[in-house]
């Protein structure tokens, strides 16, 4: 029994040596190993925090600066993205509110090069005194934005909201998790190791992942009731605060001829005219382009400087022939 006893002593204290030894390896050679999974785990330890709202299980930390992924992001007091050195800012009266996932918070690209920073560069040319604010964070979905906006966006009292709308705003809210999970995966670096390595073979090997993930939601009765009372609640609200609403459709940029996706687009402009709301299509905006030319690198089909650049284009003139800016 003592011998027993011993030899599991032995082996689990090998263990430990062994990952500690990993850990440490991970940790020296990470600018080395890194990628847009590694990249995403440490967006989650680096700039988000846990809350005990269901319906918003993490925000942004708030006053914080981080480099990630070739962009240096820096959060305001709300959690809000902000140039950098420039962590509390002053907002004028009349506000743009930008609400969305990562395209609206803009993974991968500088701050400036963002479609609601472009926008608010372009007002202040314009002599307008308004403020563009970004609220978008990554891995939400529509359900998310909206108690974001409720909890921390209404209170800025803005003039108009963009709801930024991507294909998979529709998933469901992630659970929260416990203090100890939370720990593990944002303090230990062989998490987002092995978490690039799970996605990587999850997407070479899972066919009904890659072929039927995203219809499999919109064809999801639940998904899409919570999707349209989210939206219809923001639509409540904007309208009891006399708030302007555009809701724009962000396309995925992996393939734009023969859009693969446009059940999606279909189902989030039919909703909008459900609820009379105004509505932009973006895709019409960059469909005519080659995918990668808009991609913030190979690996990361993410909006770069120049797909930013023609959104916000699309979202100034609507906005403009609306004449919401007067």
């Amino acid at each position: 029994m003592k011998k027993t006893i011993y030899l599991i002593l032995i082996s689990i204290f090998s263990i430990i040596i062994f990952l500690a030894v990993l850990e440490l390896s991970v940790r020296l050679g990470y600018d080395y190993i890194s990628n847009y999974n590694m990249e995403m785990w440490r967006y989650s330890k680096e700039l988000k925090i846990p809350t005990d709202n269901n319906n918003l299980p993490f925000v942004h930390s708030p006053n914080k600066s981080v480099y990630l992924y070739g962009a240096q992001i820096t959060t305001d007091s709300n959690g809000f993205r902000v140039n950098e050195n420039s962590h509390n800012i002053s907002y004028f009266n009349d506000k743009i509110l930008f609400l969305g996932d990562s395209f609206t918070f803009g993974w991968g690209v500088q701050n400036d090069s963002t479609f609601s920073q472009l926008i608010g560069g372009w007002l202040a040319k314009d002599n307008k005194n308004i403020s563009t604010i970004n609220a978008g964070c990554g891995n939400y979905n529509t359900i998310m934005e909206v108690e974001l906006f409720k909890t921390k966006g209404l209170q800025l009292n803005p003039k108009i909201v963009v709801l930024a709308y991507y294909i998979n705003d529709i998933e469901d809210t992630p659970q929260r998790i416990s203090n100890i999970t939370h720990y593990i995966m944002t303090n230990f670096y062989l998490y987002g190791y092995f978490f690039d390595k799970y996605v990587k073979i999850k997407s070479k090997y899972d066919i009904e992942f890659n072929n039927n993930y995203y219809m499999s939601h919109y064809t999801d009765s639940v998904k899409n009731n919570n999707n349209k009372n989210a939206i219809t609640e923001l639509a409540n609200i904007c309208k009891e605060n006399k708030i302007k609403l555009l809701v724009v459709s962000i396309p995925d940029l992996r393939i734009l001829t023969n859009y693969p996706y446009k059940f999606g687009t279909d189902y989030i402009k039919q909703t909008v005219q459900d609820l009379d709301l105004e509505f932009l299509d973006l895709y019409e905006t960059i469909k005519l382009h080659e995918p990668e030319t808009l991609w913030v690198d190979q690996e990361d089909p993410h909006a770069n400087s120049r797909a930013n650049y023609l959104f916000a284009l699309a979202m100034f003139n609507k906005i403009d022939e609306m004449n919401w800016f007067d």
